[in-house]
């Protein structure tokens, strides 16, 4: 490897102690390095995008990083560490594996969602109408406590005219966010499949859908409350009534360096979640 990016979230304060030492052990291994640099020129160089955070800024940094195929290694510094794996006192021994290319590439399904159908944002200029999203793509009810209406097409194929506080389309990597929240289901972070969960349904029947990653998903505003657009809870957007967004699989996937060919999810369940235990 000859250039690396290093990513790092500002707000833990661990970043200022590990910076400074990554840096120095990567100059010393003849490595280029640049910092928190998302420009199209640096990220077309780079062979390797370094994360010193959370999961969240792993969401935050998959969306300038995947166009352009680079992987990403993850250094934990938060709660969750679903995908950022990598613990802190075990970084140089893992880097060193990776510059050895010792390593497998994980590749993780996205979202792409589009609003294509939209007369209260065509009014506004310079208005962001296309996402990618890693974990998942939720409308919702933006400011109060009130349902909203939702009609819900799978393909040319209506599923339901449905009333809650929102929905939850999510990746597998995304099951475990927001969806599993909302009572939807754990789905392995590699299988090739989309989930669509209900927050809150405002009725008896309705449960989440597990469908194939080919499948093309719309939903429809058909409610004049304060309706929302929220990709990875990191991105917000207001709709309108008669809004139409699409969501379907993204071209690229997310590519995660690991150290392992097989995923040890389960141990991740048991470790994160206390999964199966009393």
């Amino acid at each position: 490897m000859k250039r690396i990016t290093v990513m790092t979230n500002p707000q833990k304060k661990e970043v200022k102690k590990i910076l400074p030492l990554l840096v120095n052990w990567l100059e010393n291994k003849k490595i280029k390095i640049s910092i928190n640099q998302r420009t199209k020129e640096n990220l077309k160089k780079t062979d390797l995008v370094i994360v010193l955070g959370g999961d969240g800024t792993i969401l935050k940094v998959a969306r300038w990083v995947v166009p352009f195929g680079v992987p990403i290694l993850g250094i934990n510094l938060g709660q969750f560490g679903f995908l950022s794996q990598v613990r802190v006192k075990d970084l140089y021994s893992v880097l060193t594996r990776v510059l050895n290319k010792d390593y497998h590439i994980e590749k993780r399904i996205l979202l792409s969602a589009k609003v294509v159908k939209s007369i209260s944002l065509k009014k506004k200029k310079n208005i962001k109408l296309s996402f990618l999203s890693l974990n998942d793509v939720v409308v919702k009810n933006a400011v109060s406590a009130r349902v909203i209406n939702l009609k819900v097409k799978l393909g040319d194929k209506q599923i339901t005219e449905w009333v809650g506080d929102g929905l939850i389309v999510a990746t597998p990597t995304g099951s475990t966010a927001y969806s599993l929240a909302a009572f939807g289901p754990i789905v392995y972070p590699t299988l090739p499949v989309m989930i669509v969960t209900p927050i809150c349904p405002h009725l008896l029947s309705f449960r989440s859908l597990v469908l194939a990653d080919s499948e093309v998903v719309s939903i429809q505003v058909k409610s004049k409350n304060n309706v929302m657009l929220s990709i990875d809870g990191q991105e917000e957007i207001g709709l309108g009534y008669n809004d139409i967004i699409q969501i379907k699989q993204a071209k690229q996937k997310l590519k995660l360096v690991s150290l392992s060919s097989n995923i040890d999810y389960f141990q991740i369940l048991n470790k994160k979640f206390k999964w199966g235990k009393r």
